[in-house]
């Protein structure tokens, strides 16, 4: 049944002719729940509409809220789930009546500390941090199961809010650079702003991000507006949580922008940020064409990458492309450095610090007494100036104090 907006302020939510439809075709149906297509609904809809069909009625809110609660797996989204469930029932019973275990908040607060705890380990590891983001049910767990090759990841086929709480997953980009994968909750279109704040642990997680690849399934009717979804929440993200967003580390998918007086915002690094299609095997030929046309006259360019996660088709072009915008913006720097000996203290460091492409002897020769290291190698920006810092009469040294820094940093051989 279709309703009018205009009716959403009454005390039933809809039309006197509606309810009389609906009140007919209940009466000759089994039907249990009726499920109201509005973000949310007064309690006192919410009793009317109960007492007149003698059903029970839900909203998204508590549609998602279900959901929530029936994949919640941690201590951390059962706890956030309860705390929704128990903030809805006081509002229609309208009495505090809560147990003493549900009223605080304390363990969410320590939660959130664990949280701030593993994001700060995660960054002194200089790792890659990488957040798959999309609407929900689009691939974002497949994806990275495809892209770390774990086998522990158990993605749940066409379910939405399969993933309830983000998650960090081990992978590696090419030369073998290591790098962190968060798994992120799915948007969805209308989400009530109160559970959109409850459920931050996802958005958190994203703001400590290197780069994002932003996943949408090109193989839905709706895709193009679950894009627009997307886009829109992230922009609202942004606009709700400049505190934490704020704190985002040097070479983030965020920027801070100045904008006035004094005052600034925070807007995407669009490089940091990877478009990708997902599902393309289930459109034909021609449907993917058309679709990608309107996706490049929406974007502007064809700047996309296109991916089937189930079979692995194209996570490689995901990988490659990772990896070179993490050089381009200077959080990783590919750099030749020559060494004195492999039992020098620069190789060690390098060895323990660095991700090493190729090794080779020089010397001795003519002009080369003695034998010395070149090393290929992958190194995390901060590394590069604590090497700089150490070993300050290495040539690669010298560079880095001459302000050549990533990215660009020219190949340093003595």
């Amino acid at each position: 049944f279709n309703h009018n907006p205009k009716h959403f302020k009454s005390q039933y939510l809809l039309g006197p002719k509606k309810l009389a439809d609906i009140n007919q075709f209940l009466s000759r149906s089994k039907i249990d729940i009726v499920f109201i297509n509005v973000p949310q609904i007064t309690s006192l809809q919410f009793a009317n509409l109960s007492s007149l069909w003698k059903r029970y009625v839900i909203d998204r809110y508590v549609l998602v809220l279900t959901i929530f609660r029936l994949h919640a797996s941690s201590k951390e989204a059962k706890l956030q789930v309860a705390r929704l469930m128990v903030a809805l029932i006081k509002n229609r019973i309208d009495q505090n009546c809560l147990p003493w275990y549900l009223r605080g908040q304390d363990g969410l607060e320590r939660a959130s500390v664990n949280r701030q705890n593993v994001r700060r380990r995660n960054l002194s590891s200089h790792l890659p941090l990488i957040s798959v983001i999309g609407y929900t049910n689009c691939g974002k767990t497949t994806l990275i199961k495809s892209l770390t090759r774990s086998h522990k990841l158990k993605p749940r086929e066409n379910k939405l809010f399969a993933t309830t709480e983000a998650s960090s997953h081990f992978g590696t980009l090419k030369n073998d650079v290591p790098c962190i994968y968060n798994d992120t909750v799915g948007f969805i279109s209308n989400l009530p702003h109160t559970l959109v704040d409850a459920f931050t642990a996802s958005f958190e997680e994203i703001s400590s991000s290197q780069m994002i690849v932003l996943i949408t399934d090109i193989s839905h009717p709706d895709w193009s507006s679950q894009m627009g979804v997307v886009d829109n929440t992230i922009g609202d993200m942004l606009k709700r949580m400049p505190s934490k967003m704020s704190c985002a580390p040097t070479h983030s998918w965020v920027k801070q922008t100045q904008v006035g007086k004094g005052g600034s915002e925070l807007t995407v690094e669009k490089d940091s940020v990877i478009r990708v299609f997902n599902k393309c095997d289930k459109v034909t030929a021609s449907e993917l064409e058309e679709r990608l046309d309107c996706v490049s006259s929406k974007l502007g360019d064809k700047d996309y990458l296109l991916t089937t996660a189930t079979t692995g088709k194209g996570v490689a072009d995901v990988v490659d492309n990772i990896y070179h915008r993490l050089c381009a913006s200077g959080f990783l720097i590919e750099q030749t450095v020559i060494v004195p000996s492999y039992r020098s203290e620069e190789y060690k460091f390098l060895k323990e610090n660095a991700h090493f492409q190729s090794e080779e002897s020089i010397g001795p020769s003519e002009t080369e007494l003695v034998e010395r290291v070149e090393l290929r190698v992958v190194l995390h920006h901060t590394v590069l100036r604590k090497f700089a810092a150490l070993f300050p009469l290495n040539a690669l040294s010298k560079g880095v104090f001459r302000g050549v820094s990533s990215p660009g940093l020219a190949d340093t051989r003595v």
